[in-house]
């Protein structure tokens, strides 16, 4: 499996959040992650934000190439339930992790914390949450 772009967001209430991009189209590199720090209130504010020209990054890392086929080989096993049981809230973080090939694409949004049928996710978001830690060194 070849997952052409991964998109993770993070967005807390009340301040902005975090959008981090890899672009992943090119085989063999270079890979780059970009971070963007802008508030994002729903699917149609990220859609726009990224069509912006305003939309300027706060970072841009290269990604070596094993952490790119690393991110690939932990999404190829991937064995998700479309949606777990949910609880509801106020305030709080909410979170969608995207993968797109071609025209096809899935994405994963959640309100705090991960569902325990989704933890599988955990290394992709990990990875990407990391990036973003170094973008704000």
């Amino acid at each position: 499996m070849h997952i052409d772009r991964i998109t993770y967001t993070i967005q807390p209430s009340f301040k902005p959040g975090f959008r981090v991009e890899l672009e992943t189209r090119r085989s063999e590199g270079p890979f780059t992650a970009t971070i963007y720090r802008e508030i994002l209130f729903d699917e149609q504010e990220l859609q726009r934000a990224k069509h912006r020209n305003d939309s300027k990054p706060i970072a841009v890392l290269e990604i070596a190439p094993a952490d790119v086929q690393h991110l690939h080989d932990t999404c190829a096993a991937l064995a998700q339930p479309a949606i777990p049981e949910s609880f509801a809230g106020v305030d709080g973080t909410s979170y969608s992790l995207t993968f797109k090939c071609g025209f096809n694409y899935s994405t994963f949004k959640r309100w705090y914390e991960l569902p325990s049928e989704w933890q599988s996710l955990a290394p992709v978001e990990a990875i990407m949450s990391n990036w973003i830690a170094l973008a704000q060194s």
